[in-house]
């Protein structure tokens, strides 16, 4: 009796996980909503990713590019999603080295302090900084597909993954718009997709 209770729970335990491991790889990371668990995000070491298998080299050559691996981070869940929705709304359809760009700004703006903000929720929903948090993009239903790429994004670049040419950028602006004012003293870094990045 009791090695069929075994039985019936081991199995039980095994479907369970089979399916949160599903979920996981079916549908990602959930959206977690503000002022909830700040559980940290999973970093891999840095050997975890492979630079000699090609990938990397491949989307630099095709963009002009080099990749280079940065230190990995932790941060929180929340913070985790502050990142990538960020890159949705202001890389969405871009190549994986113009939202790279974006996600690399903004963990700049927080490596740095940038205006004050030290965290990357901060650093995405400071006044007057990224368009999309002052309209009504925020509150309009994510499409599947490019959320789920915004997340592989975010989660690639705090494993470390770094874009050698805007490596000190905090400044992007569409490369589709005459260089505004505020960009008169600084130095452009790189165009990347839909944008031009900058440095001091």
């Amino acid at each position: 009796m009791r090695s069929l209770l075994l039985m019936l729970y081991l199995s039980i335990a095994a479907t369970l996980i089979f399916f949160f491991f599903f979920l996981f790889n079916e549908f990602g990371t959930p959206d977690v909503p503000t002022g909830s668990s700040s559980e940290p995000v999973y970093t891999a070491p840095k050997n975890k990713i492979d630079f000699s298998q090609g990938e990397f080299l491949k989307i630099g050559q095709a963009s002009g590019l080099t990749f280079i691996l940065s230190e990995a981070r932790t941060v929180s869940h929340e913070e985790m999603q502050c990142l990538a929705k960020n890159i949705y709304h202001e890389a969405r359809g871009e190549s994986i080295a113009g939202m790279m760009g974006v996600a690399q700004v903004t963990l700049n703006r927080a490596d740095t302090e940038y205006r004050g903000k030290k965290t990357l929720c901060g650093v995405v929903h400071d006044t007057h900084q990224f368009s999309w948090t002052k309209n009504n993009q925020k509150t309009k239903k994510l499409d599947k597909s490019s959320w789920q790429q915004s997340l592989h994004i975010a989660q690639l670049v705090l494993l470390g993954v770094r874009i050698k040419e805007i490596e000190d950028s905090i400044y992007f602006h569409s490369h589709k718009i005459k260089s505004p004012s505020w960009t008169k003293n600084l130095s452009v870094n790189k165009k990347i997709g839909q944008h031009v990045y900058l440095g001091m």
